[in-house]
């Protein structure tokens, strides 16, 4: 069955990441993922505790925004693994991309899911990360918009072309 897809290019140099960064390059990855209903919210609250503001070595480096440890069973978008494990991409981007087959594989398709799944701590060791999330989210709720709030866009074409996108069309 023939159906649409887009392809983004980035421009030639990425943007420094910052929370209105990172919900436009979750959105725009999304849009490849259409069971995946999970909003920003929880994610952006996840990559800010998981790189201290994405200046982590592993954020830097790896381009690791979520800790994500070089998956053995599933699709992935990285490019190698550092000695402990962790996922190499070759943009921050990739690692976004690699979160949604992450939550596809995990079947964590909407916000109460992946909530649920952080609250009974199966996704990082720490005791306390539920709390610590919960924290970054409320601390982050004014930097908070919908995908068409965020570039004032009505079409994912036009949000992709607010950041400096090129959306390639093409019929497969």
């Amino acid at each position: 069955m023939a159906g649409l897809i887009y392809a983004y290019s980035f421009p030639p140099v990425m943007p420094k990441m910052s929370l209105r960064v990172f919900q436009m390059l979750f959105y725009i990855a999304r849009l490849a993922h259409p069971t995946v209903r999970v909003s920003a919210r929880i994610p952006m609250a996840q990559t800010v505790l998981e790189t201290g503001q994405w200046t982590s070595n592993l954020a830097v480096n790896a381009k690791n925004i979520f800790g994500m440890m070089f998956p053995q069973a599933r699709n992935t978008t990285a490019i190698d693994k550092t000695a402990q494990g962790f996922a190499v991409y070759r943009s921050q981007f990739d690692c976004i991309k690699d979160y949604f087959l992450w939550l596809e594989a995990m079947n964590l398709l909407n916000d109460a899911a992946l909530d649920g799944f952080i609250a009974a701590n199966r996704y990082a060791a720490d005791p306390k990360y539920y709390t610590k999330i919960q924290a970054n989210i409320h601390a982050q709720a004014p930097a908070l918009v919908s995908p068409l709030q965020l570039a004032g866009a009505t079409t994912a074409a036009a949000l992709a072309g607010f950041f400096g996108f090129k959306a390639i069309k093409s019929l497969v």
